[in-house]
């Protein structure tokens, strides 16, 4: 698989990147004021079928352009980087209350704002919420992909 470089000249959608990619630890919430998500228009339209929940750089596009070969809907963040502005803010909400206690935590009507007119969703910010996400779509399967560290590192380098 040929590596995709993605250009940034928008500075939220830079600013997201580096704040998913950075964060692995988690805080508890804390109490909330108004949020980005709640400004969004949006519902599950169908249902969430598959969850591919392999870190970035390990096939999630390849995988992405098969399920939409097949006929799914997929979220990927190759899809995000088209709408930063609208989407950067409210994924930023959610990380910052999963990792780091600011401000309520997402539940399934957040989601589903979100993601609600996808049927498999693939690479971050998702992976970011694998427990959520599971959870909150028991039906759905999971497909998880892999890469040796080397690999992922070395394919991982004209990112960072």
């Amino acid at each position: 698989m040929s590596a995709i470089n993605i250009d940034l000249p928008d500075p939220e959608a830079k600013a997201f990147l580096d704040k998913s990619f950075s964060r692995m630890g988690s805080a508890p919430p804390q109490a909330t004021g108004p949020r980005a998500i709640d400004k969004v228009t949006g519902e599950r339209t169908i249902p969430m079928r598959v969850l591919c929940l392999g870190y970035a750089r390990t096939g999630t596009f390849g995988l992405y352009t098969a399920l939409k070969m097949l006929g799914y809907n997929p979220y990927h963040m190759a899809a995000a980087m088209q709408n930063p502005k609208g989407i950067f803010p409210c994924w930023n909400e959610a990380l910052e209350a999963k990792y780091e206690g600011k401000g309520k935590l997402w539940g399934r009507e957040e989601f589903d704002k979100m993601l609600g007119r996808h049927d498999a969703v693939l690479d971050v910010p998702c992976i970011l919420f694998v427990e959520e996400l599971i959870k909150m779509y028991p039906d759905a399967k999971v497909i998880l992909t892999e890469r040796p560290v080397d690999g992922t590192l070395f394919s991982q380098r004209p990112l960072i």
